[in-house]
């Protein structure tokens, strides 16, 4: 399973994926998965601030807002 996971994310960029997310209706079911983590949160530490990003929207929201965070492969 390949996690990405995006640290120190901007509140105003995890609203905006999450609305994405919503829109996309995605398969919690599929392997790969990001974690976007809100600011200031460690990355170890999954709270409910952390949103799961699941499926092919995985890739979409790297390209898209890897530039917003610390990108980790």
């Amino acid at each position: 399973m390949k996690k990405i996971k995006f640290e120190e994310v901007d509140p105003v960029y995890l609203r905006t994926a999450l609305r994405i997310l919503a829109e996309l209706r995605l398969d919690l079911n599929d392997a790969d998965y990001i974690a976007v983590c809100l600011k200031n949160k460690p990355a170890t530490f999954w709270t409910y601030d952390t949103l799961f990003v699941l499926g092919p929207a995985a890739q979409m929201l790297r390209n898209n807002y890897g530039v917003f965070g610390n990108f980790q492969v």
